[in-house]
């Protein structure tokens, strides 16, 4: 990916790491080998991508890191995602780790932690009546998240506007972590 990237325009400025899979199944029943799928894919691969990206940002001394974590990294969730919910609190920690060991090199590291996005991976969920009723009443704007709604949050992560942010995580929610953190 990124020997063809190179080939092909020459450099690389931003990576944009958006790649999750989700296994519901309850803790004390989460096979090993589930876990392991969903890290490999949620975690790891978000760590391998910038770090082979990393490297060619390192050379050049400049950079843009844009990690897509969740809001259940941050709060854990109710819908028996363990393996899910570890897995973005992993890659919100590796977004911090990465901006304090990179930013000397110029290259900020930052992620969006989204709620709840009407995509492939949660469309079923959200068919699910009873599931769709009682997650909207935990959001304040009482609406599910669209991905035209990452976009602001993205370019403004991609530009000059963010040159004095790292480390940080830009949550995209419609208030959902408003009410998961109310007692």
């Amino acid at each position: 990916m990124v020997s063809e990237t190179i080939k092909h325009f020459g450099r690389i400025d931003i990576l944009i790491n958006n790649a999750a899979i989700n296994i519901f199944s309850p803790a004390e029943e989460f096979s090993l080998e589930d876990w392991n799928k969903v890290l490999s894919v949620n975690l790891t691969g978000v760590f391998l991508c910038a770090q082979a990206v990393g490297k060619v940002m390192i050379e050049k001394k400049r950079g843009k890191i844009i990690n897509i974590a969740s809001v259940g990294g941050m709060t854990g969730t109710y819908r028996k995602a363990i393996a899910y919910d570890s897995s973005k609190a992993g890659v919100i920690n590796l977004t911090r780790s990465l901006a304090v060991e990179w930013g000397k090199y110029n290259i900020n590291v930052n992620a969006i932690a989204p709620g709840m996005i009407e995509t492939d991976l949660t469309r079923r969920r959200l068919e699910d009546k009873e599931f769709y009723d009682s997650f909207i009443k935990r959001v304040p704007l009482g609406k599910i998240g669209q991905p035209d709604y990452l976009v602001g949050p993205v370019l403004f992560l991609s530009s000059e506007a963010s040159d004095w942010m790292t480390g940080q995580t830009i949550v995209l929610d419609g208030g959902q972590t408003l009410l998961d953190l109310t007692p």
